[in-house]
């Protein structure tokens, strides 16, 4: 007999580069790949990854996020997670 797997529907609020990064990395894990995994699914370096999940600060995503706060404007990531 087949296993049957729960799967829960996740939810987080996105405020800044950090909390991106959050929600990638939870989203990449429940998918169960390495960050080498994901890198060569999109095409790039496994380093980007690396930068990306740990909310590495950039000029463009300060701004980024600086102007949807001004603009009232909230960001939500939603992925499944297998439990």
């Amino acid at each position: 007999m087949a296993e049957v797997k729960a799967v829960a529907h996740r939810r987080a609020r996105i405020r800044s580069p950090h909390d991106l990064g959050l929600a990638i990395q939870q989203a990449r894990l429940a998918l169960e790949w390495t960050q080498r995994d994901l890198a060569g699914r999109v095409g790039y370096p496994q380093s980007v990854i690396s930068d990306m999940e740990g909310g590495k600060h950039t000029r463009y995503a300060e701004r980024l996020f600086d102007l949807l706060s001004e603009c009232g404007v909230s960001l939500t990531a939603e992925w499944d997670d297998e439990e």
